[in-house]
């Protein structure tokens, strides 16, 4: 790497702090220790850059895909609203509801990542409104304790939002997959989930404010005190480098690290 005249890319993904994350939450003494060793293995590697290519030869940034929340139990200890959403049983009652409803029927596929999926085939059979069950479904699911607002489908087919949590959920929905019904929980409020103690995937400041470091080739010293989209960092580079920015490009470059 580094010893022609081609431009090499090079992506790591260190992952360990994910599942130490969910395992032990943010303040555990094991995400301490998780970090401090994270933090040795980027001193090596950056050492070994500097040594073998040179600083000026070499464009590094770092960042990460999300956050976590902290414990429950953690913010519960310091009178802050917190607890756990159980999934499994807000399904049970919700094909009971749609059983009483709309008859006997496997009316739910599933449940993932707060998203409910229905049986299209069977309501497409049944000759009922998609849009209605959806529309029901996510009244049904906001009397739950912990769930801040439920989506149906429809909310995000032809729609687009400016900012805030609705502009993050469009973010990640894609009709091809994404479910019938979204759900929103309340701050502090994760999913119930066998072996973690936590999780993420929250429009929250905890879940989705993650570091964005520039170092090495042509970046100046600065720190950026506004909010920066993970969509800048594509034209970013792309500008440093002096390419044309991707096809599906949608960000801007940070003016920050051109000064």
């Amino acid at each position: 790497m580094g010893t022609d005249d081609v431009t090499d890319f090079l992506a790591i993904s260190y992952t360990a702090t994910d599942y130490i994350g969910h395992r032990f939450g943010p303040s555990s003494v094991e995400t301490g220790d998780a970090i401090l060793r994270l933090d040795k293995n980027i001193e090596t590697l950056l050492k070994w850059l500097n040594d073998n290519i040179g600083k000026k030869n070499v464009l590094v940034y770092f960042t990460s895909a999300h956050g976590v929340s902290e414990i429950p139990a953690v913010l519960q200890s310091i009178r802050i609203p917190a607890n756990y959403f159980n999934q499994n049983q807000a399904l049970q009652l919700l094909r009971s509801y749609l059983n009483a409803i709309y008859g006997e029927g496997n009316w739910v596929k599933g449940y993932s990542e707060k998203q409910i999926f229905l049986n299209r085939t069977l309501i497409e059979d049944s000759r009922l409104q998609l849009e209605d069950i959806q529309k029901r479904v996510a009244r049904f699911l906001t009397q739950f304790s912990g769930v801040a607002s439920a989506y149906p489908y429809s909310a995000f087919e032809a729609n687009d939002y400016g900012n805030g949590h609705l502009k993050r959920i469009i973010n990640n929905f894609s009709p091809q997959r994404s479910g019938d019904v979204i759900v929103i929980l309340n701050p502090g409020w994760v999913e119930k989930e066998e072996g973690y103690l936590t999780n993420h995937n929250s429009p929250y400041q905890y879940d989705s404010h993650v570091p964005l470091i520039w170092y090495g080739f042509t970046v100046n010293r600065a720190t950026v005190l506004r909010d920066v989209n993970m969509t800048d960092i594509a034209p970013t580079l792309s500008s440093l480098c002096k390419v044309p920015y991707p096809n599906a490009c949608t960000g801007e470059p940070m003016p920050e690290l051109f000064r």
